[in-house]
Protein backbone atom coordinates (compact mmCIF):
# COMPACT_ATOMS: atom_id res chain seq x y z
CA UNK A 1 0.00 0.00 0.00
CA UNK A 2 2.76 2.53 0.67
CA UNK A 3 4.13 2.04 -2.85
CA UNK A 4 0.69 2.53 -4.41
CA UNK A 5 0.21 5.62 -2.23
CA UNK A 6 3.49 7.13 -3.44
CA UNK A 7 2.70 6.31 -7.05
CA UNK A 8 -0.68 8.01 -6.84
CA UNK A 9 0.92 10.95 -4.99
CA UNK A 10 3.36 11.56 -7.84
CA UNK A 11 0.75 11.09 -10.58
CA UNK A 12 -1.61 13.60 -8.99
CA UNK A 13 1.37 15.90 -8.35
CA UNK A 14 2.04 15.86 -12.09
CA UNK A 15 -1.55 16.96 -12.73
CA UNK A 16 -1.28 19.71 -10.11
CA UNK A 17 1.72 21.15 -11.94
CA UNK A 18 -0.11 20.91 -15.30
CA UNK A 19 -3.78 21.79 -14.72
CA UNK A 20 -4.28 22.64 -18.39
CA UNK A 21 -4.08 18.90 -19.20
CA UNK A 22 -7.49 18.33 -17.57
CA UNK A 23 -10.89 18.64 -19.22
CA UNK A 24 -13.02 21.61 -18.18
CA UNK A 25 -16.65 22.61 -18.55
CA UNK A 26 -17.40 26.10 -19.91
CA UNK A 27 -13.71 27.04 -20.14
CA UNK A 28 -13.28 30.51 -21.59
CA UNK A 29 -10.42 32.97 -21.61
CA UNK A 30 -12.16 35.00 -18.89
CA UNK A 31 -12.53 32.14 -16.42
CA UNK A 32 -9.62 29.86 -17.27
CA UNK A 33 -7.44 31.16 -14.42
CA UNK A 34 -10.24 30.63 -11.90
CA UNK A 35 -10.87 27.12 -13.18
CA UNK A 36 -7.17 26.23 -13.17
CA UNK A 37 -6.79 27.48 -9.58
CA UNK A 38 -9.89 25.60 -8.45
CA UNK A 39 -8.70 22.42 -10.19
CA UNK A 40 -5.32 22.74 -8.47
CA UNK A 41 -7.02 23.07 -5.07
CA UNK A 42 -9.21 20.04 -5.73
CA UNK A 43 -6.26 17.95 -6.89
CA UNK A 44 -4.13 18.92 -3.90
CA UNK A 45 -7.00 18.04 -1.57
CA UNK A 46 -7.41 14.66 -3.29
CA UNK A 47 -3.65 14.14 -3.20
CA UNK A 48 -3.41 14.64 0.55
CA UNK A 49 -6.66 12.90 1.46
CA UNK A 50 -5.87 9.98 -0.85
CA UNK A 51 -2.50 9.56 0.78
CA UNK A 52 -4.06 9.68 4.24
CA UNK A 53 -6.66 7.13 3.11
CA UNK A 54 -3.88 4.70 2.25
CA UNK A 55 -2.16 5.36 5.58
CA UNK A 56 -5.31 4.66 7.57
CA UNK A 57 -6.19 1.65 5.41
CA UNK A 58 -2.72 0.24 5.96
CA UNK A 59 -3.06 0.89 9.69
CA UNK A 60 -6.41 -0.96 9.76
CA UNK A 61 -4.89 -3.84 7.79
CA UNK A 62 -1.96 -4.11 10.19
CA UNK A 63 -4.27 -3.94 13.22
CA UNK A 64 -6.46 -6.68 11.75
CA UNK A 65 -3.42 -8.83 10.98
CA UNK A 66 -2.34 -8.88 14.63
CA UNK A 67 -5.89 -9.29 15.93
CA UNK A 68 -6.41 -5.78 17.30
CA UNK A 69 -9.50 -3.61 16.96
CA UNK A 70 -9.32 -1.78 13.62
CA UNK A 71 -12.65 0.01 13.28
CA UNK A 72 -11.38 3.59 13.79
CA UNK A 73 -8.64 3.61 11.16
CA UNK A 74 -10.91 1.83 8.69
CA UNK A 75 -13.78 4.25 9.37
CA UNK A 76 -11.51 7.25 8.92
CA UNK A 77 -10.20 5.78 5.64
CA UNK A 78 -13.76 5.31 4.35
CA UNK A 79 -14.71 8.90 5.24
CA UNK A 80 -11.59 10.29 3.55
CA UNK A 81 -12.24 8.18 0.47
CA UNK A 82 -15.79 9.51 0.36
CA UNK A 83 -14.49 13.08 0.49
CA UNK A 84 -12.12 12.23 -2.39
CA UNK A 85 -15.12 11.17 -4.49
CA UNK A 86 -17.43 14.04 -3.51
CA UNK A 87 -14.91 16.85 -4.08
CA UNK A 88 -14.59 16.42 -7.89
CA UNK A 89 -18.38 16.12 -8.19
CA UNK A 90 -18.74 19.41 -6.32
CA UNK A 91 -16.14 20.96 -8.63
CA UNK A 92 -18.06 19.68 -11.65
CA UNK A 93 -21.28 21.35 -10.48
CA UNK A 94 -19.37 24.53 -9.61
CA UNK A 95 -17.86 24.67 -13.11
CA UNK A 96 -21.24 23.99 -14.71
CA UNK A 97 -22.69 27.09 -13.03
CA UNK A 98 -20.06 29.40 -14.55
CA UNK A 99 -21.28 31.71 -17.27
CA UNK A 100 -20.30 30.82 -20.81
Amino acid sequence: MPIVSLLIWFLIGFLVRNPEKLNYIHLTEENENIQYEQAERVLVLIQYLGSLTFVFSNEALLHEAVGMESSWPFSIAIVLLGICFVTPIYHLFWAATLKK
